[in-house]
């Protein structure tokens, strides 16, 4: 079951990427990836305790707050 899921979170990932590359910015669909990418990366962490886990975690989270910046100007 966790492969399955973390294909689906690196699934989510690389159509992020995709879409930053032909600049199709969604942010609603980036807070999506950021949020479950978050909570993968607390979830691994709590299995294996690496590091680069939490490092992940905190960039998403500052991409996080960046996404919900970017929404908030827009209104």
């Amino acid at each position: 079951m966790n492969k399955i899921i973390d294909w689906i979170i690196a699934s989510l990932f690389i159509l992020g990427l995709v879409m930053t590359l032909f600049r199709i910015n969604n942010p609603w669909f980036m807070i999506v990836v950021d949020i479950a990418g978050i909570t993968w990366s607390v979830i691994r962490y709590r299995q294996s305790h690496r590091g680069i886990l939490i490092a992940l975690g905190v960039v998403l989270l500052i991409q996080l707050v960046f996404q919900i910046i970017t929404i908030l100007e827009a209104v």
